[in-house]
């Protein structure tokens, strides 16, 4: 189909995958008020120039579309960036990356010594966590936040089928508290002198890391869900808006 207006979008889309998708949905909505226009009596030429001129500016039509489509790329770009996280999370729940016994503050069935690699990682993957929740939440990103959901579950279970240590202990977030703890207990020097060697953990402490990594594990997982049935909200919302404005236009063009 020859259409000045459908070549300018098509010149100003960028991507070659969306040009051809975008060109197509463009011309079917055109030749769809064309035929309208015939039907009321207007000739065949005279209908597709009314058509062409409804659609507005081209330059104004594309611009926006280009942005759609890059946004839908970076919401791709994090998905994978998220799903590859959440695997290495889910190999390192399951001692699969073979480090995971060090995350364990709170067992009670052997003396337990701190390590600051084990802070460090705990706070990273925390990081990284919360990082990715706010990309999901910023983009919207529906894929994202359900990943980070399932990589919670897998986190569950495999506490669940862990039969070495004493119930849900979460430990990859245990470490997360042991500077807190060490802060208040003996001040900063206190944990400056556990960096520099070995620092057991006293008995009377392992119950704060496995509540506090208890809370963490509740507090992502909320919110995750909250991203999700916001997204969800926020898709349903968009869909009842584009049947009204649909329902207007049909009953405009039946007048």
């Amino acid at each position: 189909m020859e259409n000045k207006f459908l070549d300018r979008v098509s010149d100003l889309i960028i991507n070659k995958t969306a040009r051809q998708s975008i060109t197509a949905e463009l011309e079917s909505h055109i030749l769809d008020k064309a035929d309208y226009y015939e039907e009321i009596g207007y000739s065949k030429e005279v209908a597709m120039q009314r058509a062409t001129e409804e659609m507005g500016n081209p330059d104004d039509t594309a611009v926006p579309l280009n942005a759609l489509h890059k946004k839908g790329v970076v919401k791709g770009v994090w998905s994978i960036i998220t799903a590859v996280f959440s695997v290495s999370f889910s190999l390192l729940c399951f001692n699969v990356i073979p480090i995971e016994h060090r995350f364990y503050y709170a067992d009670n069935n052997y003396t337990i010594y701190h390590t600051l690699t084990a802070d460090f990682i705990s706070m990273l993957v925390l990081f990284l966590f919360v990082f990715l929740l706010y990309k999901a939440y910023r983009h919207k990103n529906l894929t994202a936040g359900t990943i980070l959901i399932l990589s919670l579950i897998v986190m569950l279970v495999a506490n669940l089928t862990n039969e070495v240590n004493d119930g849900i202990q979460f430990a990859i977030f245990q470490p997360l508290f042991y500077p807190v703890i060490t802060f208040i207990k003996c001040g900063i020097s206190g944990y400056a002198d556990s960096i520099f060697g070995y620092s057991y953990i006293v008995d009377s402490d392992k119950i704060l890391y496995r509540i506090g990594a208890v809370a963490i594990f509740i507090i992502l997982l909320l919110l995750a869900l909250l991203i999700v049935i916001s997204v969800l909200r926020q898709r349903r919302k968009n869909s009842q808006l584009f049947i009204c404005q649909h329902r207007k236009s049909s009953a405009f063009n039946g007048v």
